[in-house]
């Protein structure tokens, strides 16, 4: 496995801070939202996948 360059652990971690600001001001999806989302990230995703 390749590690990650500096430039995306910092990415990751300003997303992490992110979320975790998003839950303590009470801006989170509910599991069946989130459940959704991830179905939809992950049709498109698939998607695109198949049009290369």
């Amino acid at each position: 496995m390749i590690p990650w360059s500096p430039e995306e652990e910092r990415l990751i971690a300003e997303k992490i801070e992110r979320a975790l600001d998003q839950f303590d001001r009470g801006e989170f999806l509910t599991e069946a939202e989130s459940r959704a989302d991830l179905e939809r990230r992950k049709a498109a995703w698939l998607r695109d996948q198949t049009r290369r």
